[in-house]
């Protein structure tokens, strides 16, 4: 079994969503984007969005995308009548098109919206005294000092990462004008709007993300919510690391999750509950794991010690016949 402190075997892989930006005093989330100049009020799926404000984060948003196809059917369906139609297939077929018309432009209108949006959002200063610069400049730093140890970064932001311009884009960027926004593979729609699952964007790529966690020693994710629109990323890591690969001898990994307070931490646990057939104590003892929050520095010790061992990694390679315990 790899050790997680071994430093003749280190893979370490950072996964970051919008509470990364977030952390940094970046103003990317969702009613930052619908309360701006930049969100168009003139389209239907603007107009739904602003009924929905409910929706908080990224994750609610490609949500309500699931609704709002159902949503705009319904409210093309009422205002088209089938008297104007020769057939009952002529008529099916006009509202197909129709709808699918509304749609797709209204999709398109919200991403240049957003990217748009994000484009001025993120030429905002950064705070440097926040965790995730405080990270960033430690992997950034490890990154230039150690060629040993594989470091990767696995952004699902549209924004980029200060001071670092290797890391992999999951849903595109806005750099690239390449952003990818909807669902996931497995909801169940109308065929017409099958253009928003995320798989069948022309953006869409693979980085073999599954892959990558099963050959990490340390994951860290910072400011991802594990929702369920990404469940198909993380399921299977969390199932083998709480025990459920059969007879497989699991190996054990350091793991750290960047959260913002007490309620997104009970929230990342219930997803995790979800995905590992609630096997919690078990993520726990068979991984070196932990959950930090970083709202008014509530864990600050914890994550000042963590920082603490991965700038040890520096020393270690210098000098081989010390390990990190």
């Amino acid at each position: 079994m790899a050790n997680s402190s071994d430093p003749k075997n280190k893979e370490i892989l950072i996964i970051i969503g919008n509470g990364f930006d977030l952390d940094l005093g970046l103003k990317t989330s969702y009613p930052h984007f619908i309360n701006s100049n930049y969100f168009d009020r003139g389209t239907y799926l603007n107009q739904y969005l602003i009924r929905k404000y409910q929706i908080n984060n990224w994750i609610d948003l490609e949500n309500e995308l699931k609704t709002y196809t159902h949503s705009l059917l319904d409210q093309v369906k009422s205002g088209s009548s089938r008297k104007l139609h020769n057939s009952m297939d002529e008529y099916k077929k006009f509202i197909q098109d129709k709808t699918k018309s509304i749609s797709t432009k209204d999709h398109q209108i919200l991403c240049n919206n957003l990217v748009s949006y994000l484009k001025e959002a993120s030429n905002k200063g950064i705070d440097i005294n926040s965790y995730a610069y405080q990270l960033n400049s430690i992997i950034k730093r490890l990154k230039e000092k150690l060629s040993q140890v594989i470091i990767t970064y696995i952004n699902f932001n549209y924004t980029e990462i200060p001071q670092l311009s290797e890391t992999l884009h999951v849903h595109g960027s806005i750099s690239q004008n390449n952003i990818i926004l909807g669902f996931e593979d497995n909801v169940e729609i109308n065929d017409i709007f099958c253009f928003m699952i995320k798989s069948h964007s022309p953006h869409f790529r693979s980085f073999n993300i599954r892959e990558k966690l099963r050959n990490a020693n340390e994951v860290i994710f910072f400011g991802h919510s594990l929702g369920i629109t990404d469940y198909h990323y993380f399921s299977d890591f969390f199932k083998v690391q709480s025990g459920l690969n059969g007879s497989e001898k699991i190996e054990k990994k350091r793991i750290r999750i960047f959260t913002f307070d007490e309620n997104a931490r009970q929230d990342i646990l219930i997803q995790l509950r979800n995905m590992n057939q609630k096997r919690i104590n078990e993520l726990y003892d068979l991984n070196d794991f932990e959950i930090y929050r970083t709202k008014d520095k509530m864990d600050d010790l914890k994550i000042q010690e963590y920082f603490d061992c991965l700038r040890d990694y520096e020393y270690t390679y210098k000098h081989p016949a010390i390990t990190i315990i």
